[in-house]
């Protein structure tokens, strides 16, 4: 059993309860849904406690992954530690996407990185920001659902 905690950036504070049952079935259904890899190596820029880095805290250690982890979550830090240990996986919220597109010292990675975010879509980027970054910044696929951030 899992006891989470948000410190309420769009909304107001919350404390969720996951069950050893609801635990297992986010795992399972997060690592089915994203063809999850044996021995991935998975940049965190998630916090881990929010929302139980959606599902991934779990799963990571269930194919054996590499976790990288990060204290800071900036364009340089990201794209060092993509390049330095490999990544293949990460998630992240669209604005760290956004600020990593826009980082001006950008350099093309050298291998792929599979990225997962989760938000409501908004529209003030529009649908060229959104292929912009799928194209230009990891030359790969996005998995957008969900409507967490949604305004209120």
């Amino acid at each position: 059993m899992v006891l989470n905690y948000t410190s309420g950036t769009t909304s107001s504070p919350k404390g969720v309860v996951l069950s050893h049952r609801a635990i297992f079935m986010l795992t399972v259904s997060s690592l089915l849904d994203w063809s999850f890899p044996n021995r991935p190596v998975y940049l965190w820029t998630l916090p881990m406690f929010h929302a139980n880095g959606w599902g991934y805290t779990w799963g990571t250690a269930a194919v054996g992954a590499t976790n990288v982890c990060t204290r800071r979550v900036d364009a340089p830090t990201i794209y060092d530690l993509i390049d330095k240990h490999k990544v293949t996986h990460m998630c992240a919220a669209p604005m760290v996407l956004n600020m990593l597109t826009n980082y001006p010292s950008r350099q093309p990675l050298k291998s792929p990185v599979q990225v997962l975010y989760i938000s409501w879509f908004d529209c003030r980027f529009g649908l060229r920001w959104h292929k912009t970054l799928i194209y230009t910044l990891f030359n790969n696929k996005l998995i957008d659902f969900g409507l967490d951030k949604s305004p209120k």
